[in-house]
């Protein structure tokens, strides 16, 4: 490395989470599913063409 410099791993700590418990807020959940069901409608009218 350049000036002497080293590479070093640090490692990612993650918090213990509840069963069951979700860190996805409401807006991603019903984003995320008016997603799949766009997707689908949109394949769906593909595959019929």
């Amino acid at each position: 490395m350049r000036n002497g410099a080293r590479v070093i791993e640090v490692p990612i700590l993650f918090g213990e989470r509840k069963h069951g418990e979700s860190k996805l807020s409401l807006r991603d959940k019903i984003e995320f599913l008016v997603e799949l069901i766009r997707l689908r409608y949109k394949r769906g009218s593909r595959q019929s063409s």
